[in-house]
């Protein structure tokens, strides 16, 4: 265009301040494109005065900061400060951080976040192609000064956030639970999981592996994942029981790893307690 038509081009000096942020637009019109933005307003629907900032607005501030680097709720006036990203936004102005603090102090802005995330994993997981997916879980923990963080094993003054995330992807994340450090990184697994399944499901997809460290090593989730034919991928705890069956090993079974040095692998069935009242066995492999 501008090669052809060189002289239909204007330069115009404006007094505003373009910075590096207002390529965040794109992530507000990729919002938008997706339908996001329609679900956000369908959960918070609500009356409200024609002066009031809509849910949709403090939750594209609250997103738009969080990946410029933001890392609490006053960042927020770094944005809102940026003439050129209001500008390439189509507003007039940004809300503020207290507008955004008092949205997020509202009981009822949690659970529609909540269900807003499980929203947009839907629209995604609906446009997945793929005959498999997926299931990745984890905690994670971050030091916080918030009067609600506690002591994790750590030994930090943390959060934690126990998230879930679909491999095939890109590793989006379909669930999510926010708490204090000291509660069990175990804690919740089994209902995110089955959380994660009746979104796959709702979304026409099916649910066919589970992927997770040892706070998942627990009867009630691979007995849930035999019953709904989930192949589940979990490192085992070493207690009492796992460490009684690797010492029982034979000489024999064990294998020298391809490739390496001084490292070997064997494999057992590995039934817990609760598994052999239920016959519940599973494979397991071992490094050593």
């Amino acid at each position: 265009m501008i090669t052809r038509k060189p002289g239909t081009i204007l330069l115009e000096k404006t007094r505003e301040i373009t910075a590096g942020r207002v390529g965040l637009h794109w992530v507000s019109g990729s919002m938008r494109h997706s339908g996001l933005k329609k679900k956000i307003e369908y959960r918070f629907r609500s009356r409200k005065s024609n002066r009031e900032k809509t849910a949709w607005e403090k939750i594209e501030a609250a997103v738009l900061t969080i990946l410029s680097g933001g890392s609490c709720v006053e960042d927020l006036e770094y944005l809102r400060a940026d003439a050129g990203l209001v500008h390439s936004l189509g507003k007039k102005d940004m809300i503020s951080a207290d507008t955004l603090l008092r949205f997020m102090g509202k009981k009822r802005t949690g659970e529609q976040l909540i269900k807003s995330i499980h929203d947009s994993a839907q629209i995604a997981l609906s446009r997945y192609r793929g005959a498999e997916l997926t299931y990745d879980n984890d905690a994670t923990y971050f030091n916080s000064n918030k009067d609600c963080a506690t002591y994790s094993y750590q030994k930090e003054k943390q959060m934690s956030g126990l998230l879930g995330y679909i491999a095939e992807l890109n590793g989006l994340c379909i669930t999510a639970q926010y708490r204090a450090g000291n509660v069990s990184p175990a804690h919740d697994i089994l209902e995110d999981l089955k959380q994660a399944r009746l979104l796959c499901k709702k979304s026409g997809q099916r649910l066919t592996r589970f992927r997770s460290d040892s706070a998942a090593h627990n009867f009630d989730i691979f007995k849930y994942c035999d019953q709904h034919d989930i192949n589940y991928f979990v490192t085992l705890d070493k207690n009492s029981v796992t460490k009684r069956e690797v010492n029982a090993l034979a000489r024999s079974r064990w294998n020298k790893l391809p490739e390496t040095e001084d490292v070997e692998w064997a494999e057992y069935t590995h039934a817990m307690n609760r598994g052999k009242k239920n016959g519940l066995a599973m494979r397991a492999l071992v490094l050593r």
